[in-house]
This record gives structure tokens, C-alpha cells and sequence, in this order.
């Protein structure tokens, strides 16, 4: 495997960022543990969720379907990059590669890094979202950025910009630092690092380019729910969250994100759902 580039590992944090833009089993998932026994279904991801939601009546019936998807995309990729399971996990763990990537993080995080300490406000909330998510803030280098993001996340890092982190409200701060989270616990980072690796190895395979603006839209929706699931709050702060970036960038459609009103329909449904079961559950 060949050296991770900065440029490469500086893009994909961006991409994986708040603003560029499972359930509660999914909190100590990692992707180790992403099954490949569904059969294939194409084009099934091509309409992320929106009209699937629709669909389902129920909180848990949208999720399991949601599951199918992830089940269908991971089989589709590990076909495109033709390794298994087994062997994917095996490259992500071997030392030398672990190593390169991280070095790859640290000198791109150096870049954009600010030299203003983050407050013991913030440091405290941070801690108390990492450690509801199921997350050990021990093992989270907690670092201040001076990116367009007001958080984005590593495997092991997050990066806060304090001036648009601290112009959110408490509900998007929440949501914001939930749906990072979830981006840690999946090791989702590293995991488009490898395969940007591996296609590049197979001189831009044709098939699995197609597949990867997906696989950005997937982490980026899966992230969204599982933040939401954290509580009504998350939710609520969510749905703030992107009725902001439409104010002040528009719907934005993109190839490697979900358009912010997808999301905010996500989010309006998915709270729906969360208050039918707990008014259900009464």
C-alpha cells in the first residue's frame, strides 16, 4: 500500500465535516462488524432514505431498512474493490498502514490548526456528548481548528472552530457533536481513506468511482440518525442545524453529500417518528 497523501486525508475531513455538508445498536459498531450476506439490489442507495422513510410507518421499520441498505452498499463496494470482508479489515489493521494514516492526520490537522485553546465550557461538552455516544473522551484528541467546519472528526480526533461552534445553539451543539460521533465510532475517516487507496491502486476503478459519492452520502445520513437518536433534543437541534445552511447556502445538492433539505426531511420525519413511539410508549 502506498503513503497517504495529506491532501488526500485534509479532503476527506472536509467531507466528512458538519457544515460541508443507529439506532442505539450501532454505538459501539465498528466496521469490522458491516455484514455482506444480503443479496444485491442496484440502485437501491441512489435515493437515499427520503422516499424509503416515506414509506415506513414506524421508527423501527425505517431502520431496518435503512440496515438493508447499508448491508446492499457494503456488498456492492467489497465487489467493486474485489477483497472481502476479511481482507479490507486485515489492510486497516496492519500497523504500517494505521501508522501512515495517522501521520497523515496529525500533519494535516497541524495546517489548519489554532493556536486559541478551546474553553472549558466547550471541553466539557464535548466530553458529555463523546461519553452519552458511547465514546471514551480519553481516547479523543480534542483539537482547536481554524476550518470552515465548526467540528469535524478522525477516527481518534476532533477538531472544533470555536467562533461557528459557539454561534449555534445548544440543541445544534449537541447535534453537531453527536453526529461527529458517530463518524468516530464507524471509523468512517479511515475507511474512505483506504478506499480512495485502493481505487487509485486499480487506476481509478469505473465501478467503484460510482460507488463512493454513495458511500459519502451514507456516512453522512447515518451520522444524521444516529445523532437524533440520541434524544428529541438532538433532533430538534438537527433540524435547526439545516434550516440554518439552507438560509445561508441554499438546499445544496451535492455529489458527495445529501442536499441540505434531504436532511432536514430526514429529520422532520424522524423526530415524527421518535414522538409517535414515546407518546406510544406512555
Amino acid at each position: 500500500m502506498k503513503k497517504l497523501t495529506n491532501k488526500k486525508v485534509s479532503t476527506l475531513v472536509i467531507i466528512l465535516g458538519s457544515m460541508t455538508l443507529f439506532t442505539v445498536c450501532y454505538k459501539t459498531q465498528q466496521i469490522a462488524n458491516f455484514p455482506l450476506n444480503k443479496a444485491i439490489q442496484p440502485n437501491l442507495i441512489d435515493d437515499l432514505t427520503v422516499s424509503t422513510l416515506a414509506d415506513k410507518e414506524s421508527l423501527s421499520a425505517y431502520l431496518k431498512s435503512f440496515d438493508e441498505q447499508e448491508n446492499t452498499l457494503w456488498h456492492e463496494i467489497t465487489n467493486a474493490i474485489t477483497i472481502t470482508k476479511d481482507e479490507f479489515i486485515a489492510i486497516k489493521n496492519e500497523q504500517e498502514w494505521r501508522s501512515d494514516y495517522n501521520e497523515s492526520v496529525q500533519q494535516m490537522l497541524g495546517k489548519k490548526q489554532s493556536k486559541q485553546l478551546i474553553s472549558q465550557k466547550n471541553i466539557h461538552l464535548i466530553n458529555e456528548v463523546l461519553t452519552s455516544c458511547g465514546i471514551d473522551p480519553k481516547k479523543i484528541t480534542i483539537k482547536s481548528s481554524n476550518a470552515f467546519s465548526p467540528a469535524a472528526a478522525t477516527d481518534s480526533t476532533l477538531s472544533i472552530n470555536e467562533e461557528k461552534f459557539n454561534a449555534l445553539s445548544p440543541k445544534m451543539q449537541k447535534y453537531i457533536l453527536a453526529h461527529e460521533s458517530s463518524h468516530i465510532i464507524n471509523q468512517d475517516h479511515s475507511t474512505r481513506c483506504l478506499i480512495d487507496e485502493l481505487n487509485d491502486e486499480q487506476k481509478n476503478n469505473n465501478q467503484l468511482k460510482k460507488l463512493i459519492p454513495q458511500l459519502n452520502k451514507f456516512f453522512e445520513i447515518k451520522a444524521d440518525i444516529f445523532a437524533m437518536l440520541q434524544g428529541e433534543e438532538f433532533a430538534e437541534g438537527h433540524i435547526e442545524f439545516m434550516e440554518l445552511c439552507i438560509r445561508l447556502y441554499g438546499n445544496k445538492p451535492g455529489k458527495n453529500h445529501p442536499s441540505n433539505g434531504e436532511r432536514l426531511e430526514i429529520g422532520q420525519h424522524l423526530l415524527t417518528m421518535m414522538q409517535n413511539k414515546s407518546s406510544n410508549q406512555v
